[in-house]
């Protein structure tokens, strides 16, 4: 989901059941808590499900990637709000393979980061690559030493510390009660991506490794595309944490206790190889004084 002002934007997908993809828009007014299709003037993508969203300048929707009826898809496509129109940029330089269940991070308003996902024969890749908007082509691309797929993605304005912490926000099928309080206020729109890239992180979060579901926690660096693990998961030391997890969704919210940055990430469910998780969970870099 993309939001751009009060209105949050839901494109594609796939039913559980059928199997059917979508090709089609939907939108939240969350002025009125009221859902509508977004009329589309042209030609628009083929039918997905697994790709990856994000805001382009503002008003448009960029999309990278995924699965259709068809297989993985490698193509991008952008979608204007404010004219109801699709089209296709074309895109100079390298582009990734093919690929779905990969995390796409925007870190300005017109360049996103691709990382990791599942190509078409299968394999679980570890690679990032990222879109530049302006120029409309690839600018880098590189092989990390960590493999992920179906992980969360979120951009946090800060260089990570040495020793980062999770805390846990337990409701229902993880067990346990709340230890950690969230926070009331609503983050202004984007105030994580607009962060500068060399102040920020991208951090990764779970999925699956290719030889199993992973509670690591990646810190990349957006300009050297480094990556490094700062948290290890469950069972790593003595601080509740919550159990490894596939396909969650991830986001920045306003720290609710002092930390080395304005924000914290804030894991939403999930899957588990014994369970389907509806549970929250809450990390924080390096809280302060610990």
């Amino acid at each position: 989901m993309t939001a751009i002002g009060t209105k949050v934007y839901l494109y594609g997908g796939q039913d559980p059941v059928t199997g059917i993809c979508y090709d089609d828009i939907l939108m939240l007014d969350t002025l009125t808590w009221d859902w509508s299709f977004v009329e589309v003037e042209s030609g628009r993508p083929p039918a997905r499900h697994s790709h990856c969203t994000g805001l382009f300048q503002d008003h448009c929707l960029l999309v990278f990637g995924g699965a259709g009826m068809h297989g993985t898809l490698g193509d991008l496509w952008l979608f204007n709000t404010k004219t109801g129109t699709w089209v296709t940029p074309m895109a100079e330089g390298q582009a990734p393979c093919q690929r779905e269940m990969h995390s796409g991070v925007m870190l300005t308003d017109s360049r996103m980061l691709i990382c990791g996902g599942r190509s078409a024969a299968g394999q679980v890749l570890c690679d990032v690559s990222i879109f530049d908007g302006n120029e409309m082509k690839w600018t880098s691309s590189i092989a990390t030493q960590y493999f992920f797929c179906a992980h969360s993605a979120v951009i946090m304005p800060l260089t990570m510390p040495s020793l980062p912490h999770l805390g846990a926000l337990s409701n229902g099928s993880a067990g346990g009660s709340p230890n950690e309080a969230t926070s009331s206020q609503t983050p202004p729109a984007d105030s994580a991506a607009m962060a500068s890239p060399q102040s920020s992180r991208v951090i990764l979060y779970g999925g699956f490794s290719g030889e199993g579901i992973t509670g690591l926690v990646l810190s990349l660096d957006p300009v050297t595309l480094r990556a490094e693990i700062v948290d290890y998961g469950p069972g790593s030391n003595g601080l509740k944490k919550p159990v490894t997890r596939f396909a969650q969704s991830a986001v920045t919210v306003p720290a609710s206790a002092p930390c080395s940055s304005s924000l914290e990430m804030v894991v939403v469910a999930g899957v588990h190889p014994e369970m389907d998780l509806n549970d929250l969970a809450i990390w924080r870099p390096h809280v302060l004084g610990s």
